[in-house]
């Protein structure tokens, strides 16, 4: 028989034991967010049509939509993100969805790219989005349960980056750059987190911008830190374009509303050189960041009041956000965040011998029935193996079913933090453990 080299595809993980319960902990309390929040769960397909992806995310997202050539051609595709495949659920089933609209997903993308720290082809997003609010109340809202989910995980110091497509639309005009060429300016100013200043700055160079235009993109954009301060100064600059005006008195609002529902200063800043890479964002837009380690954004999202709208013909004011569950792992394992996390066996129920099995697995059941995560090691195998398979899968209890203590109707539960050994009666067990 021919032997098949195990292996997956590069840029995928599989996620053993040890991985999933950190995972599974992470998604239950984000999940426990979206619902708190009032989000309500949906799925879309693996799988979309090729033309619902394309021309939404800008030419390098559309260079990583991940086609299948189904049957010699590009007719389907993995989706990209959660995003526009909702906004196609919502112009498909508009007379069964209520508006406004809030939904939260947790399902796995993917991206045709060169796999690198914090990059996989495949992985999961967990998206929750506002639909039918113009208002940057809803835009507010989402940056609150970003902050409050970021809380309940640990990251006490992440900060959620906000910036407006619209201000940075206006500041293209004033600073003479065309209206075709201000999306690869925005897009080259998304990099500059990644790159630093100097590459950005050449590479804007490289595309042929003027140098005076540059100058005074850097210089206008320059933030001190106070939230206040940094708008008023960005008024006075663009106090001549209507859509940099607007915008910046929506941003003003969108922190005044954060500050009501108690997001500091510290977890929510000004950030006018963020661009976010999306063709698709029309208003706010944001990122969350922790600064050690250093492996991206950790969420990211915006308003995009347009995109329902290519599906449907009318366009719907939406707006949310999807947090990298992978970079989120990466980071809590990299800083040792919620070691020995998640639901795991706490009991393990070891028979003696073979007679014992019967046994075991009633004691197994009851155990079971009263909300105690119970394993049963029904091998014929010595209690010294089944005792070392208790410490690997990280079992609180052992349970040893022998027939001396059958007989007086008790059985031996050992600590297996302390050592200690106890005995329990048969009837009492579920009380005890």
């Amino acid at each position: 028989m021919d032997i098949i080299k195990p292996r997956i595809m590069k840029g995928t993980r599989d996620f053993l034991p040890d991985d999933m319960y950190l995972r599974q902990e992470v998604i239950r309390i984000i999940t426990d967010h979206f619902v708190r929040y009032g989000f309500q769960p949906l799925a879309t397909p693996a799988m979309e049509y090729f033309d619902v992806l394309t021309g939404k995310y800008g030419d390098e997202g559309e260079g990583l939509i991940f086609d299948l050539a189904y049957k010699g051609g590009r007719e389907v595709a993995l989706k990209y993100d959660l995003t526009v495949p909702m906004c196609r659920v919502i112009a498909q089933y508009k007379d069964k969805i209520v508006m406004p609209f809030k939904r939260y997903q947790i399902q796995p993308v993917w991206r045709a790219e060169k796999p690198q720290k914090g990059r996989l082809r495949e992985f999961f997003q967990c998206d929750a989005d506002v639909v039918g609010v113009a208002d940057v109340s809803a835009d507010a809202e989402i940056i609150a349960l970003i902050t409050d989910i970021m809380t309940a995980l640990g990251f006490e110091n992440a900060v959620t980056q906000i910036n407006h497509r619209g201000l940075l639309t206006g500041l293209m005009e004033k600073l003479g750059i065309a209206e075709e060429r201000a999306p690869q300016a925005m897009r080259i100013l998304d990099k500059l987190d990644k790159v630093g200043e100097d590459a950005v700055r050449a590479e804007y160079a490289d595309a042929g911008f003027e140098k005076t235009a540059v100058d005074d993109l850097f210089s206008i954009t320059t933030a001190a830190g106070n939230v206040e301060d940094d708008i008023a100064a960005m008024t006075g600059e663009l106090k001549s374009n209507d859509r940099a005006r607007e915008s910046l008195e929506e941003l003003t609002r969108l922190f005044g509303y954060l500050d009501e529902m108690g997001v500091s200063s510290d977890r929510a800043a000004f950030s006018p050189r963020l661009a976010r890479g999306l063709a698709y964002y029309t208003g706010p837009v944001h990122e969350t960041v922790v600064e050690t380690p250093k492996v991206g954004s950790l969420s990211g999202g915006g308003r995009y009041d347009e995109l329902i709208g290519i599906f449907s013909g009318v366009d719907v004011p939406a707006t949310g956000m999807a947090l990298g569950l992978e970079r989120i792992i990466q980071v809590m394992a990299e800083l040792k965040m919620m070691e020995g996390a998640g639901e795991r066996i706490e009991v393990l129920v070891a028979p003696f011998g073979q007679d014992e099995v019967g046994l075991a697995l009633k004691l197994a059941r009851e155990l079971r029935q009263s909300g105690v995560n119970t394993d049963v090691y029904a091998t014929g195998d010595r209690l010294k193996k089944k005792f070392k398979y208790a410490d690997r899968i990280g079992a609180q209890k052992v349970i040893v079913v022998a027939p001396d203590e059958i007989a007086r109707g008790v059985v031996k539960v050992k600590d297996m933090q302390t050592g200690e050994e106890k005995e329990a009666a048969m009837d009492k067990l579920v009380d005890m453990v």
